[in-house]
């Protein structure tokens, strides 16, 4: 997400050549870069980074087919009318399909994975990637400042991957 986070914890991997990470909300990534700067750790400053400030759909779209490896979305939950609702569908995930590479895989954070709430959105983005990926796994991690465990998806390309 904006904070850079996400994009701290990729760069870390010798075998990333390039990170493309986008925003919508660039005040939120100056905001964090400067009063959070633990968060993006220099990665803003990476030159493997490529930082787009705009919608994420339309930076996907632009992308050419076949050309990506890994899709982390590090979203909002997606809730009716709210900001990334749009990131959760079928049609966004067969467009993200045709993006990933051979192998490619696509992970999204899922919300709260509780016994008790994880029908409200760890469920149906399961559900949501099972329609489009020929394989699909959940997981979950415990997340104290949540006070929960909090679910994540992880979805491949390839049925034989």
């Amino acid at each position: 997400g904006g904070e850079g986070a996400t994009l701290r914890e990729v760069l870390k991997h010798p075998s990333v050549e390039e990170c493309m990470m986008v925003d919508i909300d660039g005040e939120v990534v100056e905001m964090c870069a400067k009063h959070t700067p633990f968060y993006p750790a220099g990665a803003y400053e990476n030159p493997k980074t490529k930082l787009i400030i705009g919608d994420a759909k339309a930076g996907l779209e632009a992308c050419d087919d076949a050309s990506i490896d890994v899709i982390i979305c590090d979203l909002s939950d997606p809730l009716d009318g709210g900001p990334c609702y749009q990131l959760y569908t079928t049609s966004f995930y067969d467009m993200c399909k045709t993006k990933l590479a051979p192998g490619g895989i696509l992970v999204t954070q899922s919300g709260c994975a509780a016994v008790r709430d994880c029908k409200a959105v760890f469920t149906p983005i399961n559900n949501t990637l099972r329609k489009v990926f020929p394989k699909v796994w959940g997981y979950t991690v415990c997340v104290p400042s949540f006070c929960s465990e909090w679910g994540f998806n992880i979805a491949t390309k390839d049925a034989d991957s």
